[in-house]
């Protein structure tokens, strides 16, 4: 007589089927364990702009550098009040800090920028310092920071265009002028050449439009010395072109130059497991059970394919970060937002573009120049400075390309840095300065 079931009998039954063969015991294994892989890291990865499961409202929103702002503007109420007084017999200038500062309507970033580079600095560091902010117009009381008392106390040098010495009308002129390449290029040089007078070794040119980490002249001098020796190991007496002080993520993903690469590793990998499994089938009874061919063809064809495509799904910046200190970056760095050069770096720099007048925006410029001379360029992980900007001083770089879409300079961001603890970094800081560091 056939015995009737009811559904959750038939579906108890199934199930036990299921997990005593091998296949169903490897696709139930399979199943639990990569639903909780993909788990993990669709949260561990939302701050990875090259992750499939990349979160924008996580990603973009400011913690470390909303931090930051807030101190420097606490700083500055008593800042306006205590004008800056070099140590006599201190240390010499070990780095000349230039800020380009351009008025831009409705923005006032050059408050956060000089306060936090200068916020946090003992005596002897500051010291080390030559900071200067220039404002690259032919009228600068229309800059809004130009009358107030914070400026000059803070700074070492306020520079200005000598438009007695220079052409006032060429000035005006590039103002007024829609493509402002020519305009940067030249308030870029105008203020490179300001810090190259100084006579410090170094200079780190940065915009007005970015907040600077507690700790980051410790961290960037630490960098240089690092980024010497490398230079030393990889280029000889050549040297290093720049050291970043900032990049962003986004452009330090799977990028297609390297497929070929990525689709031969992750064939080695499925050649490597499928090798393995038919060995331990080979030498061990109690493999041969649970490792039939289609079970083979099941990890190599199904399993092992779908956890390559979890790793490149998690993004590069998740699987594969970069490594903390100093990295070669002679692709896919941007922006300009932060670059501290050797002296006689610089001065090539400005003479090659004298001599040949090239046309296009700094960043761009400056990469044609190292790919033409094959130069090492090198950044510091993690970056020690924030981009903040939304306003771009470039012309109509501040559009949206549609209503999803983040402004253009809004998305120069580095995600990492917004990871950062403030009282961490401050007790890092205490510990550099207490080794002598």
């Amino acid at each position: 007589m056939r015995v009737r079931r009811n559904f959750p009998e038939r579906l108890q039954l199934l199930a036990g089927r299921v997990a005593s063969s091998p296949i169903g015991l490897t696709v139930i294994t399979f199943a639990a364990i990569y639903l909780l892989a993909v788990w993990t890291v669709s949260n561990v990865s939302r701050r990875d702009p090259g992750s499939w499961f990349f979160d924008a409202e996580e990603g973009y929103r400011p913690e470390y550098s909303a931090v930051r702002l807030q101190q420097s503007e606490e700083y500055l109420v008593t800042a306006a009040s205590e004008p800056f007084q070099r140590q006599s017999g201190g240390k010499d200038v070990e780095l000349c800090v230039g800020v380009l500062s351009v008025a831009r309507e409705g923005a006032r970033y050059l408050r956060a920028a000089v306060a936090s580079l200068v916020l946090g600095l003992t005596e002897e560091e500051r010291n080390g310092v030559h900071l200067i902010v220039f404002i690259p117009q032919s009228d600068p009381a229309v800059h809004p920071a130009y009358h107030e008392a914070w400026l000059a106390n803070l700074t070492d040098e306020l520079l200005l265009y000598n438009l007695t010495g220079a052409d006032p009308e060429r000035v005006s002129k590039l103002e007024a002028s829609s493509d402002a390449r020519r305009k940067i290029m030249m308030d870029y040089q105008y203020l490179m050449k300001a810090c190259c007078d100084t006579g410090a070794p170094y200079m780190a040119l940065l915009e007005d439009d970015i907040v600077a980490m507690h700790g980051w002249y410790h961290r960037t001098m630490e960098g240089l010395s690092i980024a010497e020796e490398i230079a030393s190991q990889k280029y000889a007496s050549k040297g290093f072109l720049y050291l970043r002080l900032f990049y962003t993520e986004s452009f330090l993903g799977w990028n297609v130059e390297n497929l070929g690469e990525h689709i031969f590793w992750s064939i080695v990998l499925v050649v490597t497991v499928g090798i393995l499994l038919i060995w331990s089938r080979a030498y061990s009874s109690t493999s041969q059970a649970f490792l039939p061919n289609r079970v083979v063809l099941l990890v190599c064809g199904v399993y092992v394919p779908c956890f390559i495509i979890l790793f490149f799904a998690a993004g590069r910046m998740t699987t594969l970060p970069l490594s903390t200190g100093v990295n070669v970056m002679n692709n896919y760095g941007c922006c300009t937002q932060g670059l501290v050069w050797p002296r006689n770096k610089a001065e090539q720099l400005m003479e090659w573009y004298e001599s040949s007048k090239p046309l296009g925006y700094g960043d761009v410029l400056i990469e044609q120049y190292a790919d033409s001379h094959d130069e090492l360029r090198l950044a510091i992980t993690p970056s020690v400075i924030q981009h903040i900007g939304v306003k771009s001083s470039k012309a109509g770089a501040s559009s949206r390309r549609s209503k999803h879409e983040r402004p253009i300079p809004e998305k120069l961001w580095n995600f990492r840095f917004e990871l950062n603890n403030a009282e961490e970094l401050k007790r890092e800081h205490e510990s550099a300065i207490a080794d002598g560091g």
